[in-house]
């Protein structure tokens, strides 16, 4: 009886393997720039600010804008109700409206959510920040091409992921903080996460919201001779889209949701 030779067959099921794994992958880190914004989604419950960044740095949503600063690059890319932010050396500084205090420091539950495609991977490179007049209090950054989520109370929190992102590719990245402690995903899958003591949350009072880069306030002297030195720090490189900042622990269902919304 002659042996069957089984070998086509394998070869035909390890390429058909190899496919299904790249198509996978590949949808992950696909981004359209489409994302439809459903103000009745119960997704958006606790949504407190929204930059679509289509041709401006407006927030509909708390109706709190922004304003560039810096000596680099930006420019808004793609084709219109698909356009995204692409910023180099420039920060976006978000002004609140008279009597607002949305901010995440402080808060007991928070989530920043955005797609971003660096140029670049070295250094420390901020998406969102909070501060006072002499720290960092909350920041959402890339830190030597891996995405990570600090916050401060006396001293930092932070978790940061294990992956290390590709350039010129576009990526969902979500850091939250909740009573799980705190989280941050590529895509739709957690990366990296740390738990925090109960009760525990950022401490300090905003002054200072930003995106892509933070302003940094060097105090000298003191009493009548105290001054603030202004140093523009950790700017972003590369493009960033559909920011948005929630009072609330996203779950994974749905960071889920908004990565297919970005598909």
């Amino acid at each position: 009886m002659k042996k069957r030779n089984n070998l086509p067959t394998i070869i035909v099921i390890i390429v058909i393997l190899i496919l299904a794994f790249l198509l996978i992958f590949l949808n992950k880190s696909k981004f359209t720039g489409n994302v439809v914004f459903d103000s009745t989604n119960s997704l958006y419950t606790n949504l407190v600010n929204y930059y679509d960044f289509e041709g401006d740095y407006n927030d509909p949503v708390s109706e709190r804008s922004g304003t560039l600063y810096g000596d680099g690059t930006s420019s808004f890319e793609g084709a219109e109700g698909q356009k995204y932010l692409t910023i180099d050396n420039q920060y976006l500084s978000l002004q609140r409206k008279v009597g607002q205090t949305i901010t995440l420091a402080n808060q007991p539950e928070s989530s920043v959510s955005v797609w971003v495609k660096l140029s670049s991977t070295p250094g420390v490179q901020t998406i969102y920040g909070e501060s006072n007049i002499d720290n960092i209090i909350y920041s959402l950054n890339i830190n030597q091409g891996k995405p990570g989520l600090g916050i401060w109370n006396s001293g930092w929190k932070y978790v940061i992921s294990d992956t290390t992102l590709q350039p010129n590719t576009w990526y969902l990245i979500t850091g939250t903080f909740g009573p799980s402690g705190l989280k941050i995903y590529i895509n739709e899958d957690l990366s990296k996460s740390l738990q925090t003591e109960q009760g525990w949350t950022a401490s300090g009072q905003i002054i200072s919201i930003y995106v892509g880069g933070q302003l940094e306030l060097i105090r000298t002297g003191a009493g009548t001779n105290t001054n603030f030195e202004k140093r523009r720090i950790n700017f972003f490189h590369g493009s960033i889209d559909d920011l948005m900042i929630f009072q609330k622990e996203l779950s994974a269902t749905e960071i889920k949701q908004i990565a297919i919304n970005g598909r």
